[in-house]
């Protein structure tokens, strides 16, 4: 069904994990997805991480990100380098099909660890 559907996969990986990267090719395979491509994703220790806390980017503590209260009972109200970075990694991929592939109609973006169901 996918492959009817979606015009480009595009795939965010860690240069480092190669087990990832073979795990969605096995998957595409098995769907039958066929166009994808790449696309090294941002670590969490790359300097545009620690520019988009500079530039104001990135809400950061002691105020919590979601609800602007110090004090909160928000799960998860600090965001994290790991995140920052999965994020720009998303925002790389947007981009890039801006710039490339904005003829075309629809995209799906996926992480590494993507894993397809029967009906998928």
């Amino acid at each position: 069904m996918i492959p009817e559907i979606v015009e480009k996969v595009y795939v965010i990986n860690l240069k480092s994990c190669l087990d990832r990267r073979t795990n969605v090719k096995r998957e595409f395979h098995l769907f039958k997805v066929s166009n994808y491509e790449f696309v090294e994703a941002i670590d969490k220790n790359d300097k545009r991480v620690l520019e988009s806390y500079i530039e104001g980017f990135v809400k950061t503590y002691p105020k919590c990100f979601r609800c602007e209260k110090i004090k909160c009972n928000c799960e998860n109200n600090v965001l994290i380098k790991n995140q920052i970075a999965n994020w720009l990694s998303f925002v790389k991929v947007m981009k890039m099909i801006i710039k490339r592939d904005s003829e075309k109609k629809l995209f799906m973006i996926c992480e590494d660890d993507i894993k397809f169901k029967e009906n998928a």
